[in-house]
């Protein structure tokens, strides 16, 4: 189990990510190549990619060359990680809809700084 203030560190390296501009934005999969040849991520995916700095380790897979899975989740967060950030599974729902939407990274992350924080799914 998190405590608050590990949550809070922990959002706060996703949320410097989404704003840092290191990650092209995609859709529909956590990680996906895009008409670039190079990996565009969902919101989700960029907390995969980062969760290694707050001590939770991924397995990454590469499928047919054109998509990553993070301990075989495509879509979706692994349920620790999910955790790790104090996220409920209706929150995911809602970032999943506003990144797919078109929402920036930006505001993503400055709506993920206005989410209470779950400890109990």
């Amino acid at each position: 189990m998190y405590t608050v203030e590990e949550i809070k560190t922990n959002r706060k390296v996703w949320t410097d990510a989404l704003r840092s501009g290191r990650f092209k934005q995609g859709m529909m999969k956590l990680c996906m190549k895009g008409l670039d040849d190079e990996y565009h991520y969902c919101c989700l995916g960029v907390a995969c990619e980062v969760a290694g700095e707050f001590g939770i380790s991924l397995v990454k897979n590469e499928h047919n060359a054109d998509y990553m899975s993070y301990n075989g989740a495509l879509t979706t967060l692994p349920t620790h990680v999910r955790m790790s950030l104090g996220l409920s599974v209706s929150d995911l729902s809602e970032l999943i809809r506003k990144n797919d939407l078109g929402a920036s990274f930006a505001k993503i992350a400055d709506y993920i700084d206005s989410l209470p924080i779950t400890k109990d799914e």
